[in-house]
Order: structure tokens, then C-alpha cells, then sequence
């Protein structure tokens, strides 16, 4: 059962998990009770190991891929059934979460259906450029943040809720094509025409930091006025020059000339230290408040 579990990608679907936790704090959550700890962590995984993890089994499914993907350098082979253990394993979560609340389980069948469209030959909207962008950004942007605002119990709308879902979805937005600069010859392959690949052909390896820096500053600004209106500027304003540093390290970096290892390792460290250090800082917030 080992190369099943390990295609999940569990650590590098939960990575996303700050995104979640953001809406929560902004939809008004707190872990002041059992109760809410409970529902957080259990909506949490059932999200991120449920959906997100079953999706990323079926796009390995799909893509066959040999090379670096995701949190992986070396993929297993897809075993001859994991086509239907992501299935097993995405309807176990929809169901269970459904249990729960049907809102949420209408945002989780959401994000199956879009990754679905993502990898499916018939579909594979991955092979799009611009399609693909959009994709990622409803699923691991709008969908996971919102669910996280819907799992706590004080939700109400908000300008700091708006501000802080567009700055979750530009910082995909914003990650994303990094994440293709390593899997080039596997997209190729496969006759993917991947966003990574339009903005190399229209500005090389710049094209592509440039993207990502542009849409990384503006998640960042959105991120700290959603501090802002959370009545948090001290917050917003440690956030903003973090940030600074941060895309100061991307301008830096775009001008190296490494290999495919090297752009992985640095694009998923970066993924780890910013999600962690995120994560952590919002999980403070919600027990403190």
C-alpha cells in the first residue's frame, strides 16, 4: 500500500493548509473549545487528505509521470489501482464531511469535479495555459479558503474575509507556474502547453519569476489589508516588509542559472518555510483570540 499512500503527497497537500486556516481565522473562528478544535481538524483533513490528496492520486493516475512533481522528485510508478484508491478515498471524505455540513460538502465535490476537468484526457484542462491558472485558483484559492470560513461557527462576510480570499488566491495564483519550471520535459511529453512553458516563450526564465513576483506581491498587500481590517496593523505591517524580503529573494534567484533539482528544491523550501512560519502564525491567532 506504500506507493498508494506516498502518491497522495500528503506533507505537500498540507501545505494548503494555511490557506484553510486563514479563512477560518477571518470567517471569525477561534479554538477556544474542544468542540472547535475538533471540527477544525477534522474538516481540515478531510479537506486536504479527502480531496486534495485523492486529486493529486488521479492526476498521477493520468500523467503516468516519470520525473519531478509535486512534493516528489521521484514518483513511484502509478500502481495498476490508483484510480480507483484516489476515488475510494475522495468519496470517503465527501461523505464524511457531509455528515457535517452540506455546504462544505458542495465546496469539496467542487474541487473534485475541477481536478477532475484538470487531469481527465477529455478535458485536461492542465494542458492550457490559462485554464489551468484558473482552475488552480478557484480550487486551492477561492474553494479552500472558503471552506475554512464555513467551518467556523461565527462566519459572517466581511471586507477583511474579501481582501484575505483574494490575497490566498493570488499567492497560488503566484506559486503556480513555479511549480511547472522542473516538470518541463514530462509536460512536453505529454503535448501539455503549461502556463510555465507560455511565459518562458514570451520571456524566458524571467518571464516566469516575473509572473510569479507580480501575483506573490500582490497576495501579499491583499493579505496584509485583510490584517488591516482585522484590527491587526502592527501584523500587516511585519507581514508587508517579510514579504519584501521574500520577493527579493525570488529577483535574486531568477538570475542563477541551476538545474531542474535545484529549482525544486527551492521552490517547494520556499513552499515549506512560508506556509509553516503562515501557518503557525495564524494558528496563534486562533487560540489567542
Amino acid at each position: 500500500m506504500r506507493p498508494y499512500f506516498r502518491l497522495l503527497r500528503l506533507p505537500y497537500q498540507l501545505q494548503l493548509g494555511p490557506i484553510f486556516a486563514w479563512g477560518y481565522l477571518l470567517g471569525n473562528g477561534s479554538l477556544g473549545s474542544p468542540e472547535a478544535v475538533l471540527r477544525f481538524g477534522l474538516v481540515a483533513l478531510l479537506f486536504h487528505i479527502g480531496a486534495f490528496g485523492g486529486l493529486t492520486a488521479l492526476n498521477s493516475f493520468y500523467d503516468r509521470d516519470t520525473g519531478p512533481v509535486g512534493g516528489l522528485w521521484q514518483p513511484p510508478p502509478a500502481p495498476p489501482r490508483l484510480w480507483a484508491f484516489a476515488w475510494i478515498v475522495q468519496s470517503t471524505g465527501f461523505i464524511l464531511l457531509l455528515a457535517i455540513d452540506w455546504r462544505m460538502a458542495v465546496i469539496y465535490a467542487a474541487i473534485v469535479l475541477l481536478a477532475l476537468g484538470y487531469s481527465h484526457p477529455r478535458t485536461r484542462w492542465k494542458g492550457h495555459p490559462w485554464a489551468s491558472v484558473l482552475v488552480v485558483a478557484l480550487g486551492q484559492g477561492v474553494l479552500d479558503f472558503a471552506a475554512g470560513a464555513l467551518t467556523s461557527s461565527g462566519f459572517q462576510i466581511s471586507a477583511a474575509l474579501w481582501w484575505g480570499m483574494a490575497g490566498a488566491t493570488f499567492i497560488v495564483i503566484g506559486y503556480y507556474p513555479l511549480t511547472q519550471l522542473y516538470q518541463g520535459e514530462d509536460d512536453m511529453a505529454r503535448g501539455d502547453r503549461t502556463t510555465a512553458a507560455v511565459l518562458m516563450e514570451r520571456g524566458g526564465r524571467r518571464g516566469v519569476f516575473v509572473w510569479a513576483m507580480c501575483f506573490l506581491g500582490c497576495g501579499i498587500y491583499c493579505n496584509g489589508v485583510a490584517l488591516t481590517f482585522s484590527r491587526h496593523p502592527v501584523d500587516a505591517l511585519v507581514l508587508l516588509l517579510l514579504g519584501t524580503l521574500f520577493l527579493n529573494y525570488l529577483d535574486q534567484y531568477k538570475n542563477s542559472s541551476p538545474n531542474r533539482l535545484q529549482d525544486f528544491r527551492m521552490v517547494h523550501n520556499l513552499m515549506r518555510v512560508t506556509a509553516l512560519s503562515f501557518g503557525c502564525y495564524v494558528l496563534w491567532r486562533l487560540v489567542s483570540a
